[in-house]
């Protein structure tokens, strides 16, 4: 039972290396990381997604040129006027 959760450790741990190295080739030398490299790097990684996404979240999604005119006074509305 014990080897059998070591095995998935150990296969899991692998993934993650072979994920991080693509990320990370040009921090990580051409030496042998050890477990808690590994997990280190996972970590530093995804803290760096997280703060991506929070400041992708942060930046309001662009309007329509349409909107912006209406909104703006000046802009396109003035310069056409139907009646």
């Amino acid at each position: 039972m014990e080897k059998k959760r070591r095995a998935r450790i150990n296969v899991s741990l692998e993934q993650l290396k072979s994920l991080l190295e693509k990320h990370y080739s040009h921090q990580i030398r051409k030496r042998k990381l050890e477990k808690a490299d590994i997990l280190e790097l996972s970590v530093k990684y995804m803290r760096s997604l997280q703060n991506s996404l929070q400041a992708s979240a942060s930046v309001p999604p662009p309007q329509p040129a349409s909107s912006r005119c209406a909104e703006s006074p000046g802009l396109g509305l003035r310069l056409w006027r139907p009646w």
